[in-house]
């Protein structure tokens, strides 16, 4: 389809324009840089050699026949038989008469009072969208034509034209427009950007270059724990712990084996002092008897043989000796100390050899009659 370059009056931006954009509204469009609604067949741009061609293009776009009588409804609709354009006959005033009297009427006849009425509304909703920098163009033939920007309608509505051509008008216009387009050497101009680029500013962005970076780049040290380290803080708490263990269990521990030769290895150099050893369920008493004293009258003597049973030599243990009646209850009781039953060649001795039975004898006071059952402990 062939093309035709038109410039808006109000922006003066070029814009592209086929056959169906003016048939569409009798030449009408809307501008897509401004907004605007201009006749895009009263501002047909050509080359200055093809000045014979625009004036047949004139002659025969002022013609009404293009207009489709099914797209738009015309009040005075009163077809009249067709007519051949007389545009050539005319001349160049009455040309300018006649446009002036088409600029609103043809806009006017097209659109009733309530088209009228819709574009008022919509007109305020349409400024929000003027800071669109597109420039295309956008037909009126496809979307509702008066939707948007349209001047606010006359108060006073002038006679409007009635449609005086049919169909085949628009075919024989559509022939002429076809014949004037193959004398049009000129190529159809391009449509100007709507904002030109500032060279000043192009040559200063160009001459921009990038700065050096300097990056100090350091090799990350790793901060993680070595796993010999860990396996030494944990031996290190392991002996904090037994040494607390040992400290406070000394008086216990000492005495037992093996915890007593670590203690004896140690004491030499903490300066501390191993307690004697001492198990009394190793020691045990057997051979117990009583009898009357030989020399004093009222006295008994206790002979009895102490055992100890342990690896090691530990003190002489004290003992309890008591004394019951018949029914097992208590009548007479004495705690003796070593010193007490240590007599003769183990006077003085404090350790009590193990493996070697020890005799000891005790003399006591009698404690009467009803003394009859007699024991001897090793006291704990």
């Amino acid at each position: 389809m062939s093309q035709l370059v038109t410039r808006c009056p109000h922006c003066s931006t070029s814009f592209h324009v086929n056959e169906q954009q003016l048939r569409a509204a009798r030449g009408a469009v809307r501008c897509g840089s401004c907004l605007q609604v201009f006749r895009a067949d009263e501002n047909i741009v050509f080359a200055d050699s093809d000045a014979d061609a625009s004036k047949d293009l004139d002659a025969l776009l002022e013609d009404d026949d293009f207009l489709i009588h099914d797209d738009i409804d015309l009040e005075d609709d009163e077809p009249a038989p067709p007519t051949v354009p007389a545009a050539a006959a005319t001349n160049a005033a009455d040309r300018d008469t006649e446009k002036k009297m088409k600029d609103e009427p043809l806009i006017g006849e097209a659109f009733g009072d309530t088209e009228w009425q819709d574009i008022a509304s919509a007109e305020a909703g349409d400024a929000e969208d003027e800071d669109d920098d597109g420039a295309t163009l956008k037909p009126d033939w496809q979307e509702d034509p008066w939707a948007n920007d349209t001047p606010e309608p006359p108060q006073q509505r002038e006679p409007a034209f009635t449609s005086r051509y049919d169909d085949a008008s628009a075919d024989e216009f559509s022939e002429q427009l076809e014949h004037i387009q193959s004398h049009t050497t000129e190529p159809p101009a391009t449509e100007k950007p709507p904002f030109s680029a500032d060279p000043e500013r192009e040559r200063l962005i160009s001459a921009i270059e990038p700065a050096p970076l300097e990056v100090a780049w350091r090799p990350r040290r790793d901060r993680r724990v070595p796993g010999w380290l860990w396996g030494l803080s944990a031996l290190l708490l392991l002996v904090a712990i037994a040494a607390q263990l040992a400290y406070f269990r000394f008086d216990s521990l000492s005495k037992q084996q093996p915890w007593r030769d670590l203690y004896g290895k140690a004491c030499p150099v903490l300066g501390c002092e191993l307690p004697p050893l001492e198990d009394l369920q190793a020691i045990h008493t057997s051979n117990l008897m009583v009898r009357s004293h030989p020399q004093l009258a009222g006295a008994l003597v206790v002979d009895a043989v102490l055992l100890n049973t342990a690896p090691y030599a530990q003190p002489f243990p004290s003992l309890l000796l008591s004394f019951s009646d018949l029914k097992n209850k208590p009548v007479a009781s004495r705690l003796f100390a070593p010193r007490d039953y240590l007599q003769g060649e183990l006077a003085g001795r404090r350790q009590m050899p193990s493996g070697s039975p020890v005799h000891i004898a005790i003399e006591i006071v009698d404690p009467g009659s009803e003394a009859v059952n007699y024991e001897l402990h090793i006291a704990r």
